[in-house]
């Protein structure tokens, strides 16, 4: 009998989903590119940790009962808001930080643990990568950093997204599956039966479960190591043009970009295309609507209440192709000029 290990799924949960307070976790099962067991997916409220772990292991029996078929139990590293779809658009929190390393994965953590610092979770799949320099077979990673503030908007969710491709990046010069990109993806969890072959159970082999990182620093550290490589400029911009609503690096730089963007007689749509690109650059936080307010406030024909209107507004639909990059973009073409407005901004923020 393949009985999963309940406190592998216990450390796990602990380490993985402690900052998950609200929404669902959505037990998922896999049989090739197959939805598998679809009948018994349960959706689990994230708060509940012992829930979550009864239902994984459960789930995760049910899954190795169906050897030699090779389930594959692997419920994404994200709460939803509901039951309804394991689909990023249902994201609730984005929690993880995660790569898959398949080819020279040792080397992989090294040149990942080197740029972001040590994960907090290093998972062994159970599956195995022969090393053609050693002829020894190495046990294929899944790597894991836990968010100390989990992503929440539309525009936080593209970020890590953004993070998680870039990370791929920096690892597939090595050995990264870059399938694993989504915040969304399914992924096989530690206590759980790998049972492609042989079977071998996934489990936890290094990792600080008290590591965390910060989402938006994440996203700068990883973006200058990509800069850093040949061509790493044209994967940045390829990320920007597919992600335009990414977060900014800092509110600083949200804070500059504002201060060189000019604002005399724009038209609405104008006008509009700025405080969108804010919103997402910032994440929709009361820190943009302030930096947006300040810009609006350079024109003859603002009025404050139309601009903190038109940013609740945002918040039931934010953008989802425009960001920092458009700022970035709009700032281009003009002086930087003295600081003086980007220091008062900052003053303003507190």
């Amino acid at each position: 009998m393949l009985e999963p290990d309940r406190g592998e799924v216990e450390r796990f949960v602990g380490a993985l989903f402690r900052r998950a307070y609200r929404g669902f976790v959505l037990t998922r099962a896999f049989s090739g590119d197959s939805p598998w067991g679809v009948g018994h997916w349960r959706a689990v409220a994230a708060h509940d940790a012992q829930a979550v772990v009864s239902a994984a292991v459960d789930f995760a029996a049910r899954c190795a009962k169906a050897h030699p078929e090779p389930v594959v139990f692997s419920p994404p590293i994200a709460t939803f808001r509901d039951s309804s779809s394991a689909a990023e658009a249902n994201v609730s929190l984005g929690l993880v930080l995660s790569v898959e390393c398949d080819e020279w994965p040792a080397l992989a953590r090294e040149v990942l643990t080197e740029i972001i610092g040590p994960a907090t979770l290093e998972l062994a799949s159970g599956s195995t990568w022969p090393n053609p320099e050693t002829n020894e077979r190495e046990p294929r990673l899944h790597l894991h950093w836990r968010l100390c503030d989990p992503t929440q908007t539309a525009a936080e969710h593209s970020t890590l997204r953004e993070a998680r491709r870039l990370a791929a990046r920096l690892a597939g010069r090595v050995g990264s599956d870059r399938s694993a990109v989504p915040i969304c993806h399914p992924l096989r969890w530690a206590g759980s039966w790998n049972t492609k072959g042989a079977p071998r159970l996934a489990r936890i082999v290094g990792g600080d479960p008290e590591r965390e990182v910060e989402a938006a620093h994440l996203f700068a550290i990883l973006r200058r190591a990509v800069a850093g490589l040949p061509g790493g400029d044209a994967v940045i911009s390829a990320g920007e043009r597919e992600s335009g609503e990414l977060l900014a690096p800092s509110i600083e730089d949200v804070a500059h970009a504002l201060w060189v963007i000019p604002n005399d007689d724009l038209s609405w749509h104008d006008w509009n295309r700025v405080g969108m690109a804010t919103f997402a650059a910032t994440g929709g936080s009361d820190q943009g609507l302030c930096l947006f307010a300040l810009w609006s406030a350079k024109s003859p024909k603002d009025v404050p209440d139309v601009t903190r209107a038109r940013w609740a507004h945002l918040h039931t639909a934010p953008p989802s192709r425009i960001g920092f990059g458009s700022l970035s973009f709009l700032a281009r073409p003009h002086s930087d000029g003295p600081p003086d407005w980007v220091r008062l901004a900052m003053e303003a923020l507190g």
